[in-house]
């Protein structure tokens, strides 16, 4: 079988950077079973390309990313990376980052950006502010204060130190906030032009991801089924993977953006704070505290039957409020309330709230799903969630990848009905097609049983009519900016855009972020000081 590949043009005469033919790899557990995860795999790259993998859940996008990374060794086929064996010559370490599956929420170390750096040998320290100041990073940032978004970019600073040759992206995004995400992507597009960087990218997230790759690449059950040369596409990228995505699983088609705008209705309020103010970290006494202030005089009102979006920027506390409404935070000052009970005194309200907030991290749980949720009777509503979650009842929990065990956990979560779900960034490891299923699947919840949701993301396309309102977080002031309310026809990437640019425009000046290219916040503010400069003289 020939390897797929893009036709070379006249600038492309030079080696592959990665070339697999015929590769097999299986993954094998401790009971001496196995599971496969490439089958006869062949793929070429060309140097310089940004390949964005596309796929549903479980195709091998992120088994081929660990192969070419040289964390797996395959059975049998040939992987070679930037000229040498990918598992065999342990120097490519060197010359390929992967940048895999965020921190674990227990990555909480006291020690600041900067002094984490420290630990990396030969650091050259020019480049490491050059990347603090690009990634909108402040070095003096103590980890353990750092929401996750902040963490995801302290990650994507550590795994770019050092110059690479090549980037094995695994998911990376999904944590940043879409102003960062798009600053962060046309960073790294740049990079590849200018030094001709090899980028692999899997994703499920394309949001404005149109014109950054040269290449997609197009898996199902641990095969390469094409290499897409994305200069003939003249759709958006979400339409096409949904498309795809649905052909590859068999899935019937449906009409997308299901979503029917609906009038705010007018019912009794459910979820309610005042003068919420809460902290993270160490709150020891005396001048050794470390704690750091997330809200201070949050107020919101959500009504009964709500979809509620909470949007803002990255450490504007969005998982800390969630946090509170799901009694998992305590609030050093002001009320949290759920149906006029206190959200953190009234362990009674876990029969009305259902929260997704912490994941489970590896385990070695012997169990099957079945075993997990013994003693819950599988109705209609709970069949067709395991359906659109994608859920085998046979899997064995400690031999799941970490996003099916989020999908196990987020169908346990929501097996039994309850009046309010808490929902913390829980589709970033669904599919296209999945995600708008599970969507659908809140949406029914809320319009015929008069669920309220709280729900964060960082993801937008395809959410079309589906909030009733959004709530505006600002990281600055550490309060509720403010409440929209959906009009129809009104498409919510770009009232979360108009809304978050001037709120990320504040950040950026306070830590003195000057314009730039990589984003279209980053050129309205280069226009914003040339101007400035231009008056002056």
């Amino acid at each position: 079988m020939s390897p797929p590949h893009a036709a070379p043009t006249a600038d492309q005469a030079q080696p592959s950077a990665v070339v697999i033919e015929n590769a097999f790899y299986e993954y094998v557990y401790k009971d001496g079973s196995k599971s496969k995860g490439l089958v006869d795999c062949s793929v070429t790259f060309p140097t310089g390309a940004r390949v964005v993998m596309m796929g549903a859940n479980g195709s091998g996008k992120s088994t081929l990313l660990g192969v070419i990374a040289g964390m797996h060794k395959i059975s049998s086929g040939r992987a070679i990376t930037l000229g040498s064996d990918s598992f065999a010559d342990c120097n490519l370490q060197m010359r390929v980052a992967r940048i895999g599956q965020a921190w674990p929420d227990n990555a909480n170390w006291c020690e600041t950006v900067r002094q984490t750096a420290a630990t990396y040998p030969n650091i050259d320290w020019v480049r490491f502010e050059n990347l603090c100041h690009l990634l909108h990073v402040d070095p003096e940032w103590r980890v353990d204060h750092c929401s996750s978004g902040m963490k995801r970019k302290i990650q994507v600073l550590l795994g770019l130190i050092y110059p690479k040759e090549m980037l094995c992206l695994d998911e990376f995004s999904a944590d940043l906030d879409v102003v960062e995400r798009e600053h962060i992507l046309n960073y790294l597009k740049d990079e590849s032009v200018r030094n001709n960087v090899t980028i692999m990218y899997a994703t499920h997230i394309f949001d404005n991801l149109g014109e950054w790759p040269t290449h997609i690449l197009r898996m199902s059950q641990g095969k390469v089924l094409e290499m897409i040369d994305v200069a003939g596409i003249d759709r958006s990228m979400q339409s096409m993977a949904y498309e795809l995505i649905r052909i590859d699983t068999g899935k019937q088609r449906e009409q997308r953006n299901p979503f029917q705008y609906t009038l705010q209705p007018l019912s009794p309020v459910v979820v309610e704070t005042k003068d919420l103010f809460v902290r993270v970290g160490k709150a020891n006494q005396g001048k050794f505290s470390t704690a750091r202030v997330v809200l201070d005089g949050a107020c919101l009102e959500v009504p009964k039957g709500s979809r509620c979006l909470l949007v803002g920027t990255n450490g504007s506390g969005k998982s800390s409020l969630m946090r509170v409404l799901a009694g998992k935070h305590f609030a050093a000052k002001g009320q949290a309330h759920i149906n006029k009970r206190d959200a953190y005194h009234d362990t009674k309200l876990s029969d009305t709230v259902s929260h997704s907030l912490d994941w489970w991290q590896e385990t070695e749980w012997d169990l099957c799903v079945a075993d997990v949720i013994h003693n819950v009777e599988l109705d209609d509503r709970a069949r067709d969630l395991v359906r659109i979650l994608d859920v085998d009842m046979a899997w064995r929990m400690n031999r799941v990848s970490s996003g099916q065990r989020k999908r196990i956990q987020l169908l346990v979560n929501l097996l039994q009905f309850k009046e309010v779900l808490v929902l913390d960034e829980v589709t970033a490891d669904l599919d296209v097609v999945q995600r708008e299923e599970f969507l659908k699947f809140l949406y029914e919840e809320s319009s015929k049983r008069g669920v309220t949701i709280l729900y964060t993301t960082h993801i937008f396309e395809g959410m079309d009519g589906w909030p009733t309102q959004m709530v505006f977080l600002n990281a600055m002031t550490r309060d509720v900016e403010h409440v929209h309310y959906f009009k129809p026809g009104e498409i919510v990437l770009q009232e979360v855009e108009r809304a978050l640019f001037p709120l990320k425009a504040a950040e950026w000046e306070k830590l003195g972020v000057t314009g730039s290219k990589y984003s279209r916040l980053g050129i309205q503010l280069a226009q914003k000081e040339a101007l400035g400069a231009a008056m002056q003289q």
